[in-house]
């Protein structure tokens, strides 16, 4: 949980040393007032990092190491595209970028390498792996599909500087940025409804539970470095899933502003003492709950009860 919070983290989150540490917590509120005043108790031990146990349902609650305050990181909180979403895209920045038809590697741009290279690398990924790196067989229908999709290339440089100049089209197009799955397992992990955790070990992380999907991963091992699978390449698809499903969403991908606007206006009114109280029925909607959810939000950092 550590290492996952550190990487859909927008900050530098040693996983092995947090500067924080996670308590299971129980939340009381107090009252309906403009900001929502709660408090929450402590009902448990510190998570160790090295813990190997199922984490159980409930509410946690980061606390730094030096003070008995609840401790944010900064996570994104709107949604994010996925690589699928991002290939479909029709803003402008993308325009000359990879475009899908199809989840094939081979169907990326032609101005980016020839035919004969593109054929070339499908069919060195496929012979490589042989089969399906997830669940092992050959006898489905098989594709070959990238781990980062090329046009995510800026976004990764950003966050992961061991990865060469953006501009550096090669590393991208080639047989380390690919792998051959069944087509629907393709299909998702493009989605980034399915991910590899290369640390820890070779596990497959899933949005998407299938009966298909087996405990463990058979990458392609004993292969020349130049043509095995690239594991940052994995470690940043593992990154981008855990943000694009670990995040609610932003409310404006469901109202509008005149809508939303409208609500906060009704629920909480212009003075203190006018807002709605928790009888109000307004706060059991869809968005009253999403007004709750965002005042509980501004909550950023609130002392441990005693009590």
């Amino acid at each position: 949980m550590y290492r996952w919070l550190a990487l859909a983290s927008r900050l530098d989150v040693n996983p092995k040393n947090p500067h924080f540490v996670l308590r299971p917590v129980e939340i009381q509120p107090l009252s309906v007032t403009r900001y929502f005043s709660y408090h929450f108790e402590c009902i448990g031990p510190d998570l160790l990092t090295t813990s190997e146990e199922i984490l159980q349902p409930g509410h946690y609650a980061m606390f730094a190491k030096s003070i008995e305050l609840n401790c944010d990181i900064s996570i994104f909180t709107t949604r994010m595209p996925t690589f699928k979403d991002d290939c479909f895209s029709e803003l402008p920045i993308f325009a000359n970028a990879v475009l899908l038809s199809s989840i094939h590697l081979g169907s990326f741009n032609q101005s980016f390498c020839s035919a004969n290279t593109r054929n070339g690398s499908i069919r060195q990924v496929r012979k490589r792996d042989g089969r399906c790196i997830i669940t092992g067989t050959t006898a489905e229908t098989l594709k070959t599909t990238w781990i980062v999709v090329p046009t995510f290339g800026g976004i990764v440089n950003q966050h992961y500087p061991a990865f060469s100049d953006k501009n550096d089209d090669s590393e991208w197009y080639n047989v380390k940025n690919g792998v051959t799955m069944r087509q629907e397992l393709a299909d998702l992990f493009l989605n980034n409804d399915i991910a590899i955790d290369v640390d820890d070990p070779r596990k497959l992380c899933s949005e998407k539970l299938l009966a298909t999907i087996p405990t463990y991963i058979s990458l392609p091992r004993n292969v020349p470095k130049e043509l095995g699978p690239d594991l940052q390449m994995f470690r940043y698809h593992l990154k981008w899933s855990i943000t694009v499903n670990g995040n609610a969403g932003d409310v404006m991908d469901y109202y509008d502003r005149r809508e939303l606007s409208s609500a906060i206006d009704e629920l909480l009114g212009e003075e203190e003492d006018e807002m709605a109280g928790p009888e109000d029925p307004m706060w059991q909607t869809e968005i009253g709950q999403i007004i709750m959810a965002w005042l509980i939000h501004t909550k950023r950092t609130t002392l441990i009860g005693d009590e």
